[in-house]
């Protein structure tokens, strides 16, 4: 929350810095629906093995039970990513320099958030501890940021609407207007449930019916793994303060001496949050209730944190 305003304007006058970011948290979610639509086929392909193994097959059911097919997000974070890149390479003059964002960054994501196959090969019940963090942000946080979102407009996104989204009283069309953002929208929504609070209940309820299968140490094994997701979500940040940074001196450097850009240098975050940034991100902490600082010890600065007041939601 304290990065999102960075993305969009006036901070932004693109969609790149978007594209990038959702780029990098889409690995979450193309690791941990991987990994359950390999244990779902498990199930299907082994039905008889398992059942002499009464843990495992236990804890398929577990995985099994708690499936709510309409909110898989990985197609619809494909889709968004391809067609962003597109748009941003037709339009942008800095091409190579997304195409060595993208690849770099992707690759980075992916390898940490790799161990998320593994965790849920080995016990399939941690898929409780993603779909609850990850699909619940998207019904609570996330109908909010896709607001957000629509209202930076067409231009923004590169593209035309078909209508004038801040004239129209359905919510849900306004939405769906822009195709570059189907990562937040589900197909369930409709004029009378907006919010698609239907299959958000759905989803709660099979998660809930899935927890009673657990025993009471799973189900701790299940929160720990839930507090490593906040902790994956940290790294992928600090991977992205990174990332924007490198971009920002590598633009504002001559053209002939792009090229010999050096890598970044230790000290990234006392240079990060310069001019607009800084008055963002220290009151958001704030408002959140962190305190934000680096391993070496360094803080944002108290006067700084105090410049701008987000509204309270």
């Amino acid at each position: 929350m304290t990065r999102f305003p960075l993305c969009l304007p006036p901070h932004a006058t693109d969609p790149m810095t978007y594209h990038l970011g959702m780029l990098v948290f889409s690995q979450i979610f193309k690791q941990f629906e991987r990994s359950i639509d390999l244990v779902l086929a498990e199930f299907a392909q082994s039905r008889t093995s398992l059942l002499k193994d009464d843990c495992r097959a236990r804890h398929i059911r577990v995985v099994k039970r708690q499936y709510t097919k309409e909110l898989l997000r990985s197609q619809n974070t494909q889709h968004d990513q391809e067609l962003l890149s597109r748009r941003l390479k037709r339009t942008e003059s800095t091409n190579e320099l997304l195409e060595q964002l993208e690849e770099k960054l992707n690759t980075q994501a992916e390898s940490h958030a790799g161990y998320i196959g593994s965790h849920i090969q080995e016990k399939p019940y941690l898929a409780l501890a993603y779909t609850w963090t990850m699909y619940l942000a998207l019904f609570n946080g996330g109908r909010y940021l896709q607001k957000l979102l629509a209202a930076a407009g067409p231009k923004f996104w590169r593209e035309s609407s078909r209508f004038d989204s801040t004239n129209q009283s359905s919510e849900c069309e306004v939405t769906t207007a822009y195709s570059a953002l189907s990562f937040w929208h589900f197909d369930e929504a409709t004029e009378d449930d907006p919010q698609a609070e239907q299959l958000k209940q759905k989803f709660k309820r099979n998660f809930d019916e899935a927890s009673l299968l657990l025993t009471a140490a799973e189900i701790e094994e299940v929160v720990q793994e839930a507090r490593s997701v906040f902790e994956l979500c940290l790294r992928l940040i600090q991977m992205l303060d990174e990332a924007m940074l490198e971009m920002e001196q590598i633009q504002n450097q001559p053209e002939d001496t792009v090229a010999y850009a050096r890598p970044l240098q230790s000290g990234v975050f006392e240079k990060l949050w310069q001019g607009s940034s800084r008055s963002i991100v220290g009151p958001a902490c704030d408002f959140a209730g962190w305190h934000w600082t680096r391993s070496a010890g360094s803080e944002v600065k108290v006067a700084e944190r105090q410049k701008l007041a987000l509204p309270v939601r």
